[in-house]
């Protein structure tokens, strides 16, 4: 039996631990990353089939999140990408979702509410596609960061 494999990038410790938690409890291989450098990097060399990142990962930096969100996507088409953040907008909403977030969830989270949604995104998104083992990282330092 094959349990999804899960990376979750937040700079929250406590939030940190709450969510590694309760995946881990439920089948979920759940690799954390404290910041977005790191979040890359797992995703550089890991194929995750769902992606929980905060918005804000540094402190006036909301492109990091999305930043993070986009090269999931790009590395797996038909991973489950979700944004968390602690305050929600429409337009960062529509700018998430154009980054390739399938959800999008202002905290506090319901955490049962999130894991049917995951499980939701993942048994519909095809499965036929391939990861790109081949896209190039983001620069987090360059121009919009």
């Amino acid at each position: 039996m094959s349990f999804p494999r899960l990376l979750l990038v937040e700079d929250d410790l406590a939030s940190v631990f709450a969510l590694r938690q309760f995946f881990a409890t439920r089948g979920y291989h759940v690799d954390c990353a404290a910041g977005p450098h790191e979040g890359l990097r797992l995703l550089e060399r890991h194929a995750y089939d769902a992606v929980i990142t905060d918005l804000h990962l540094l402190p006036g930096r909301q492109s990091d999140g999305m930043r993070i969100a986009a090269y999931a996507r790009l590395r797996n088409p038909h991973a489950c990408v979700t944004m968390l953040t602690a305050s929600g907008s429409t337009e960062t909403e529509a700018q998430a979702r154009q980054a390739g977030v399938d959800l999008y969830e202002t905290k506090p989270v319901d955490l049962a509410a999130l894991t049917a949604s995951i499980s939701r995104v993942l048994g519909a998104h095809d499965t036929a596609g391939a990861a790109d083992p081949g896209a190039a990282l983001p620069d987090l330092d360059g121009p919009g960061a």
